[in-house]
């Protein structure tokens, strides 16, 4: 969600897709949390996605049922769209060719996800963790610092 808010407050596009592992439920007046928190801070376009559904929210609209479902096919949409971020939460398994940064809960997490992809990383028990030629931002930095990490990563 910071970084979310950090790049949003700068003026910047930020799209959203996050895998669910379950269908997703919402009423009328009501928005899954995870949609609701990130459009919240900012994202134009939230994007839950999971075996077979696809649900998109956008602010002040009516939610989007059905599109495509896989990661790759939810990029490919999206590129029609002006220049943006697209942040992605989940998706774990993918190998889609895309770079990333990874935040993990422990350095195991970490490791695990860092590969040729990765083009920093952050999480919990990162902190004294090096990972060669990889940046890694602290958890303690403000939305300006998370904002300049992130945009200088993909400038």
């Amino acid at each position: 969600m910071r970084a979310v808010s950090a790049l949003s407050k700068r003026g910047l596009s930020v799209f959203a897709v996050k895998h669910s592992p379950r269908m997703v439920r919402w009423s009328e007046n009501t928005r899954p949390g995870d949609a609701e928190r990130l459009l919240d801070a900012g994202a134009e376009r939230v994007v839950l996605a999971g075996s077979g559904f696809t649900v998109r929210f956008e602010p002040s609209k009516e939610p989007v049922v059905g599109g495509p479902s896989g990661l790759s096919e939810i990029l490919e949409s999206l590129k029609g769209d002006s220049e943006k971020y697209v942040l992605i939460e989940g998706y774990k398994s993918s190998r889609e060719p895309i770079q990333r940064i990874v935040f993990g809960k422990n350095e195991r997490e970490i490791r695990d996800l860092a590969d040729g992809r990765t083009v920093g990383f952050s999480g919990m028990g990162s902190e004294g963790l090096e990972i060669t030629g990889i940046p890694h931002l602290p958890l303690t930095v403000g939305e300006n610092e998370l904002a300049d990490f992130i945009a200088g990563l993909f400038t």
